[in-house]
């Protein structure tokens, strides 16, 4: 986590270079007239939020949506009807399920479509990977765009059993699903306190960031994200 004080104060950079001048507290109007990308514009009035709550309260949340900017301007020109733009049918395919992919700009998923972009944005799908070890064995789960079940039942999309701790997995113990553009994970069980997320536990929807640590009743799992092609 990283103080709301400097949020605040990363916020007051970005805001200053982006305008040339300094924000007034609570007043982000300057930026509506600098024709800055729009993402730019809502990632600083976000930084600069009158209530330190509603700003980003880990740094790397700031740094994912500041990482998207440079992902998605892949239109080298600067005058789009310069070149007349053309469909290509030949998009790199996705190696994943198309139920597990999705535009983390728009959050559009297809899961009939094997294609590996998004035709509205032009960027790669993304898909989220679960990693764990069961015994000796290293075993891995592509996570569902809309929904995925961890638990011990044996219809959980993943199912997790404990030999040391018997009976600490809840049959329908974690889900993690798409909201929007972003995958997160919440307790099925809201009395369980046995979910926890980089050592924190977890009742409510946490957004889930590359690289997360979650652990299920002692069992580790490992949370990465990717483009899918």
């Amino acid at each position: 986590f990283l103080p709301a004080g400097d949020i605040y104060s990363l916020g007051a950079i970005l805001y200053e270079i982006a305008t040339g001048q300094v924000p007034t507290t609570g007043d982000t109007s300057n930026l509506l007239a600098t024709n800055r990308n729009k993402r730019l514009c809502e990632i600083i009035k976000k930084c600069l939020s009158k209530d330190p709550a509603s700003r980003y309260q880990r740094a790397k949340h700031l740094s994912a949506d500041l990482q998207k900017l440079t992902r998605k301007g892949i239109w080298p020109f600067r005058n789009r009807n310069a070149i007349s733009l053309v469909e290509i049918a030949i998009l790199p395919k996705t190696l994943y399920p198309p139920s597990c992919t999705f535009c983390e700009y728009c959050g559009h998923a297809d899961p009939s479509s094997q294609a590996g972009y998004c035709k509205k944005c032009r960027v790669p799908y993304r898909v989220g990977r679960i990693q764990w070890k069961d015994g000796k064995k290293e075993k891995e789960f592509f996570l569902y765009s809309d929904e995925t079940i961890i638990g011990s039942a044996p219809n959980c999309h993943i199912r997790l059993e404990n030999n040391s701790k018997k009976n600490t997995i809840r049959p329908q113990h974690a889900r993690i699903f798409r909201r929007k553009t972003a995958l997160w994970l919440e307790a099925v069980e809201k009395d369980s306190e046995t979910t926890r997320l980089n050592h924190r536990r977890v009742l409510g929807p946490i957004e889930l960031i590359n690289g997360d640590s979650v652990d299920i009743s002692g069992i580790g799992l490992n949370f990465t994200i990717r483009d899918a092609c």
